[in-house]
């Protein structure tokens, strides 16, 4: 796997040896065009690099946030939608090695967004995925993340 950067240039290559097992439970699919897909996932990945890329790119201090919350043996589970060309995971909870990791987002090509709420310790933020921006939230970043609708 490689992260591509802007312009398509390669931006990092994930670790050699990187894995994710995924298991879809209780998911209907419609073979049309655009396919569809809505199911609950489970998840298990050897780190969480992937997980926190969307939310880490592009600026220094986030590339230390994204060191400092390097996860081995991941473990997720959450609502797994594919719809008119997104991916959308809702009520995602992550886990490994003293982190949580709740999500709710809306991956499409034109516009990636959506919540995500990461405790390590006594650490706690809120991050807002919006307009191709990150927004952080550091005040109650749980109540907060608890008070978003899916995006």
């Amino acid at each position: 796997m490689r992260e591509i950067g802007p312009r398509g240039r390669k931006a990092r290559e994930t670790a050699p040896g990187w894995w994710a097992r995924l298991e879809l439970s209780g998911t209907e699919m419609a073979w049309t065009r655009p396919m569809s897909l809505s199911g609950s996932v489970e998840l298990a990945m050897r780190d969480s690099d992937v997980l926190l890329t969307l939310f880490s790119r592009r600026k220094p201090y986030l590339r230390w946030f994204r060191r400092a919350l390097h996860i081995e043996d991941l473990a997720a589970r959450g609502d797994l939608r594919l719809e008119e060309g997104a991916v959308v995971l809702d009520r995602l909870v992550a886990t490994g090695s003293g982190l949580e990791l709740r999500s709710r987002l809306r991956l499409s090509r034109d516009n990636p967004r959506g919540y995500l709420f990461l405790r390590r310790g006594l650490f706690k933020v809120g991050v807002e995925l919006r307009d191709g921006r990150r927004h952080y939230r550091f005040r109650r970043p749980a109540q907060w993340f608890a008070s978003r609708n899916a995006p």
